[in-house]
């Protein structure tokens, strides 16, 4: 699956989108002039166009940027992140696995090595996830008769959680750091550590970004999180809770941003 994004309106940060521009948002992503105005008030990138063609992919990036807009084209199946579970933090780079950073005999962690010189970008963002729960339970209750029936209930729950997830890349995209507040060991930080995890997160994100100083940094994700995509299904049919979140469109959007400000079309 190829898409395709504006990442700006204009020909500056911030601009909005004209008539002519909407028209074209509308054509691409087929839909109604309404729906293409709702598509335009999101925080870019906005998704224009999704397809399995790459020539249609690339045909509508050079409609886009002939437009006056910024936009870049990607293949969604490079989008890949390391979720991050431990790290070490050294001078000059930092080394990170998916794995839980201990010894083991045998199967030891497969680590890689983000060197500060060629972290490009820094992405703060806020991933959530709602879990919405239904449990089919059976009853024998009595009547006023006396006899006994099997009744069934269904208890519903519901569940929202929602966590700080830091990207950074490198200038080839060839390793990609997914480091969640809530998820990631911060034992491998090498400064003290602070007493929560939102101190930690803070700290080592603070670290970050002033050994990555020539790194491009992207909070805007932080504040307006992107709209949730995923849903998953599990359990059995009389106890089955469903997840919808926004992870997989802000891997997406993590990578779109970090594209864009390489080709300058932010």
């Amino acid at each position: 699956m190829f898409v395709v994004a504006i990442t700006r309106w204009g020909g500056e940060p911030g601009a909005k989108a004209n008539e002519s521009q909407l028209g074209l948002l509308a054509e691409l992503a087929g839909v109604g002039a309404y729906d293409a105005r709702q598509l335009a008030a999101r925080d870019i990138p906005v998704i224009a166009v999704r397809t399995l063609d790459s020539a249609e992919a690339s045909a509508a990036l050079g409609r886009i940027i002939r437009e006056g807009m910024g936009a870049v084209a990607c293949d969604v199946g490079v989008v890949n992140p390391l979720r991050v579970r431990a790290f070490r933090l050294e001078e000059t780079s930092l080394h990170i696995t998916s794995g839980n950073g201990e010894p083991r005999i045998g199967d030891p962690d497969k680590w890689e090595t983000l060197g500060f010189s060629d972290v490009v970008s820094i992405i703060l963002t806020l991933c959530k996830t709602d879990d919405r729960s239904v449990e089919t339970v059976m009853v024998m209750e009595t009547d006023a008769s006396g006899d006994r029936h099997e009744q069934r209930y269904e208890q519903h729950s519901s569940k929202q959680s929602a966590e700080r997830v830091l990207y950074v890349y490198n200038s080839s995209g060839t390793v990609v750091a997914s480091m969640g507040q809530e998820s990631v060991r911060f034992g491998g930080m090498g400064q003290p550590l602070e007493r929560t995890t939102l101190g930690n997160f803070n700290k080592l994100l603070g670290l970050l970004r002033a050994r990555c100083a020539g790194a491009y940094f992207d909070d805007r994700m932080l504040h307006r999180a992107r709209v949730a995509g995923t849903v998953s299904i599990r359990g059995a049919s009389n106890d089955q809770t469903v997840s919808t979140t926004n992870r997989g469109e802000t891997d997406l959007a993590a990578h779109l941003l970090t594209v864009a400000q390489l080709q300058k079309q932010l």
